[in-house]
């Protein structure tokens, strides 16, 4: 419960990039229709078959790991112009 991410520079010898250069993200699922939707334009019908898909990006700060689960992340980290190899 109340799972945080924190982020630290990623540094090497001589380097830094600096922690807020990344942002995290949980994933969350949201449910989706699989194999062919339909008329474009149209809500499928019922009849369309729908599975839960890690398609959300959420921004929270914290969330809840049930247990024997697992918590998908993305991570973007945006390497500077000026970033040395290494």
């Amino acid at each position: 419960q109340n799972v945080r991410i924190t982020n630290t520079d990623f540094s090497s010898a001589t380097n830094v990039i600096p922690a807020d250069a990344l942002t995290t993200f949980f994933i969350r699922e949201t449910e989706g229709h699989i194999g062919r939707g339909g008329t474009w334009g149209q809500i499928p019908g019922s009849n369309i078959p729908r599975e839960m898909i890690p398609d959300i990006l959420d921004k929270a700060q914290v969330t809840t790991i049930t247990k024997e689960s697992l918590q998908a992340l993305w991570l973007k980290l945006t390497v500077p112009k000026d970033a040395k190899a290494g």
